[in-house]
């Protein structure tokens, strides 16, 4: 488990890793920033794919 703040979230990251050669699972809350309400992401991913793959779809997300 990890943060990281992207897109003016706080985000908890949480990396899954599925049995029987399946993807692993990142998934990702945080509260909104300005309306407290949780805001929820869950991502598979590529093989290749580390933390900075994962922050930068986090840092694409936009809450209204």
């Amino acid at each position: 488990m990890r943060t990281t703040r992207q897109a003016g979230v706080e985000w908890t990251v949480v990396t899954y890793r599925c049995d029987r050669d399946r993807p692993r699972i990142v998934e990702s809350a945080g509260l909104h920033p300005a309306r407290g309400a949780l805001v929820y992401v869950q991502v598979v991913p590529p093989l290749d794919g580390g933390p900075d793959f994962v922050d930068g779809l986090l840092a694409g997300v936009r809450v209204r």
